[in-house]
C-alpha cells in the first residue's frame, strides 16, 4: 500500500492515504473528511474477496462559481482521475500475479453528483473552467451520475 510513482511525467507519486487501517474484509489506505472513523476524502481497499476499490475524494473533483452571482458547478479532475485508474491498474496487476484470482473481472468508474459537471484538467491547452470568460458556456453533464462498465 506505498506510494505509487504516477504515469505522467513530471507529476507527484500517487498518494493513496496517509492512514493505515487493516480490517476484516479489507486493507484500507485513506485520509480522513472528518473525525468520524468512517467518513473518508481519499482511500484505495485491497478487499479479501479479491477485489480493489478506492475512491478520490476532494482530488478527483471540487465545487466552485466563477463568479457570486453565478450557480455553482462541479468539475472532474480528468488527468487525475485517468492516472489514479492506471496506477490502480498496476498495482492490481501485482496482486494477481501474486495471489491469482480465478474468474472474471469488472472494472466500473463512477462519477457522483455529476449532473451539469463540467471536465477540468484535461490537457494541454484545455480552457480551464475557472478560466474561461464568464458568458462562455461550457459543455456540461447531463446526468446526475455517469458510471462506465468494462469486462474482461
Amino acid at each position: 500500500m506505498q506510494d505509487r510513482a504516477n504515469p505522467f511525467e513530471g507529476a507527484p507519486p500517487s498518494r493513496w492515504g496517509r492512514e493505515a487501517l487493516p480490517e476484516a474484509t479489507a486493507a484500507i489506505r485513506y485520509n480522513r473528511w472528518t473525525d468520524d472513523r468512517w467518513v473518508l476524502d481519499g482511500y484505495m481497499a485491497m478487499l479479501r474477496s479479491g477485489g480493489l476499490e478506492f475512491g478520490l475524494g476532494r482530488s478527483g473533483s471540487t465545487t466552485w462559481r466563477r463568479s457570486p452571482e453565478q450557480d455553482e458547478m462541479r468539475v472532474f479532475f480528468l488527468t487525475t482521475i485517468v492516472g489514479r485508474i492506471w496506477v490502480a491498474l498496476g498495482l492490481y496487476a501485482e496482486v494477481l500475479d501474486r495471489f491469482p484470482i480465478d474468474g472474471r473481472c469488472q472494472i466500473t468508474l463512477g462519477l457522483r453528483d455529476s449532473q451539469r459537471a463540467v471536465l477540468g484538467n484535461v490537457a494541454a491547452g484545455w480552457a480551464e473552467p475557472d478560466r474561461t470568460f464568464p458568458g462562455d458556456e461550457m459543455p456540461r453533464c447531463p446526468t446526475r451520475t455517469c458510471s462506465s462498465f468494462g469486462r474482461c
